[in-house]
């Protein structure tokens, strides 16, 4: 969902469910950009995009009927407003990131005579700009290709943006809108791009493998995989490759405060035998009811029915991007939990 609600927040870099006999549903809630290279950033197939079985219809149908204008309350929390929201940084991309290029010019011009000779008799500085702004077109026309998709799966229409647009733009800078497609640009560059491919081996293959290693094909039995706060579903898609006998299900996930609400959660949708599966740094938003450390996590897991049977650790990359000197990274902490039965509940 290219969306506000895309911007997941969770306490680990990947969560992902497995039950064993039923299916999954989740529900639908709720950096600058690594590079602008044209190499980086894939096409949009409408074909290739579209939902293929009745289930992905049904829920299609759902989540227009949440969009209605008319149920709820028009502010700025009603999810129609933010997907306009969302279109809208996405529309007027090159606007509102080449403002950024025009600031760097305005600076620049403060630089004196003398070294402004220096730079450009050595490095051509001021070509920087230019540079800049020619991929800034480059991404501006994926994302108005972003847009057009968008605009025809969420049943919108031009006119109904550019009026949405024309109402709230004030002309004042609004960096929110940039944060929110930078962002997106960025998952998509790690998700689906030659460029995302190391930071994804630092993660993807531990659960891949142990996914296998715990669910052998079967001839009676399809396995339901849950995949909250998935991003753009780049782990979601090597894991439907695995088999035709797993259901992959892929969703964004509200992010909570309360870290025992993640617990609950996992446990109660996950059947007896079931196992979750985890790789990622822990990390904590910016107003947290509780922060408990990574052995704290483990003791109240175990107490709520979680038995840990696999626990290690491992470098993830982050924002990864081998052309520039910066470097970002986390000691991420994997594990594999199974969920067992209690005559009573933890609670």
């Amino acid at each position: 969902m290219l969306s506000t609600w895309l911007l997941y927040r969770v306490v680990c870099y990947a969560l992902l469910f497995v039950a064993l006999t039923r299916k999954i549903q989740g529900s639908p809630n709720n950096e600058q950009t690594r590079s602008s290279d044209v190499n980086l950033l894939p096409t949009i197939s409408h074909q290739t995009c579209h939902p293929s079985e009745e289930r992905h219809e049904l829920e299609h149908a759902q989540l227009i009927k949440r969009l209605d204008r008319n149920i709820g309350k028009w502010d700025k929390k009603h999810p129609r407003w933010q997907i306009l929201e969302a279109l809208h940084g996405f529309d007027r991309y090159e606007t509102i990131v080449g403002a950024e290029i025009t600031r760097f010019e305005d600076l620049y011009k403060h630089v004196p005579k003398k070294h402004k000779k220096l730079l450009s008799s050595t490095i051509n500085y001021s070509q920087n700009f230019a540079e800049a702004r020619s991929k800034i077109s480059i991404n501006a026309k994926f994302c108005k290709g972003v847009v057009a998709f968008a605009l025809q799966y969420y049943k919108i229409s031009r006119h109904e943006l550019e009026a949405f647009i024309h109402d709230t733009d004030d002309g004042k800078p609004r960096p929110q809108l940039r944060t929110t497609v930078s962002q997106t640009l960025k998952h998509m560059v790690r998700d689906w791009s030659p460029a995302g491919q190391e930071e994804r081996d630092t993660t993807f293959p531990y659960i891949l493998e142990t996914l296998s290693n715990n669910l052998p094909p079967k001839d009676n039995s399809t396995y339901k995989i849950l995949v909250p706060g998935a991003g753009l579903g780049g782990l979601a898609y090597e894991i439907s490759r695995l088999g035709s006998y797993m259901e992959v299900t892929s969703n964004e996930w509200s992010a909570t405060r309360n870290l025992i609400q993640y617990l609950e959660t996992i446990y109660s949708l996950l059947e007896e035998g079931g196992i979750w599966i985890n790789f990622g740094p822990l990390l904590y938003g910016t107003a947290p009811l509780v922060q408990l450390s990574l052995d704290e996590i483990f003791l109240v897991a175990e107490e709520m029915g979680f038995v840990f049977e696999e626990k290690g650790e491992g470098e993830v990359l982050y924002n990864f991007n081998e052309s520039t000197m910066y470097r970002h990274g986390y000691v991420g902490q994997r594990w594999v939990a199974r969920k067992f039965g209690r005559e009573k509940g933890w609670w």
